[in-house]
């Protein structure tokens, strides 16, 4: 008898979580971005990054020509999270590898919600880098914060 009154609150429950409209939407059937929305969304986001001189003066150019690696995770019918990557490495030319060469420059771009109309947030390696594009020389932090975790520094 106990083992039949298990069965049926299980049986019960599982069916009142069933009506009461805990729904898990198929991800098959969200409407995505077109390809020219998709253009526009990456448009918008590069041109956030430009507006906001993020970039070192010297690497500019080549983040204009490079397309980010994009990621779309939907959510809903064009709504979820678009994120954009864009990782610029530098060659210090010489016969030893440096820090350059390892570590790349990174920026990334990324919003939640309304696809069709982003709200952007940014992130990139060069947090506290004075606006010369060049870090500190090593030893010298006259008047700058400690760096983060997450910040990426380059040595001379």
């Amino acid at each position: 008898m106990k083992k039949f009154l298990g069965l049926l609150m299980a049986g019960l429950l599982a069916l009142a979580g069933g009506l009461c409209g805990c729904r898990s939407g198929d991800a098959a059937y969200y409407r995505e971005l077109s390809d020219p929305q998709r253009a526009e969304l990456e448009k918008s986001a590069k041109l956030l990054v430009l507006q906001s001189k993020a970039v070192p003066e010297h690497l500019r150019a080549v983040f204009e020509e490079l397309p980010g690696h994009e990621r779309i995770v939907y959510t809903g019918d064009c709504r979820g999270r678009a994120e954009y990557r864009w990782e610029i490495y530098e060659s210090s030319g010489g016969a030893r590898i440096s820090q350059k060469d390892v570590n790349p420059f990174w920026i990334r771009v990324y919003a939640e919600g309304d696809l069709l109309h982003p709200e952007w947030k940014m992130a990139h390696s060069a947090s506290g880098v004075p606006a010369s594009g060049k870090p500190p020389v090593s030893g010298d932090r006259s008047g700058q914060a400690r760096p983060t975790q997450n910040s990426v520094r380059y040595r001379q």
